[in-house]
């Protein structure tokens, strides 16, 4: 098969992949708009000041979820390995000293949290991602982060919770220049000097530095 045919079957599949959560999308934008006291949409309040009717906001979904991250941290437990043979005890000291040394780097605890409370506001749930990534000696490193949920989708007609039926899935974000080059290489004609490359426009929008001048 063809790098173009490829190219175009990943493109379908996002595109059908798109649709099917669009729903799941929209309520999960409305659910999050609620978290952060945003629960009126425009026509709404046109419609409110239009009648002389205040729009009330009282947020009853921030309480609750502080209690559910209350309880779940109370009830966490610990992972800690433990070895069957008592000569193998040496061995796992240091792996449960590595662990936790893992755990308190990557901040572990406040990436399960995220997870953990996503899963609540988001229809298609939290995730926490991980990169093994190799540095020019060799030496391998993992890397947590909390995954974004509005740029995650399964298989759509997966059903099980823990995925295993599940055949693949889409993550994908806008990458800025730089991550692209460091993929693909550098590209011709990106760093022109003057400030109206395509490619510098395009990376200056994703990362912010020009929204507000776009948007007016």
């Amino acid at each position: 098969m063809k790098d173009s045919d490829i190219v175009l079957n990943i493109v379908g599949l996002y595109e059908k992949m798109e649709e099917a959560y669009k729903d799941s999308f929209d309520r999960s934008e409305r659910n999050t708009n609620y978290v952060l006291n945003q629960q009126w949409d425009k026509s709404q309040i046109a419609k409110l000041n239009r009648l002389s009717k205040a729009y009330l906001t009282y947020n009853i979904l921030i309480p609750s979820l502080n209690t559910l991250t209350g309880n779940e941290q109370l009830s966490s437990r610990k992972i800690v390995f433990k070895s069957s043979n008592p000569k193998d005890d040496a061995m796992v000291d240091i792996m449960n000293q590595r662990y936790e040394m893992l755990c308190n780097d990557q901040d572990m605890k406040r990436l399960e949290m995220e997870a953990y409370v996503n899963a609540f506001i988001y229809n298609h749930g939290g995730h926490i991602e991980y990169e093994i990534k190799t540095d020019k000696y060799g030496d391998t490193e993992l890397y947590f982060g909390s995954g974004d949920p509005f740029n995650i989708m399964y298989e759509p007609n997966s059903q099980k919770y823990d995925l295993s039926d599940c055949r693949y899935l889409i993550k994908y974000k806008w990458a800025s220049l730089e991550e692209i080059e460091e993929l693909y290489g550098k590209i011709e004609g990106a760093h022109e000097e003057d400030k109206n490359s395509i490619w510098r426009q395009i990376t200056d929008f994703v990362s912010g530095t020009t929204m507000s001048k776009t948007a007016k």
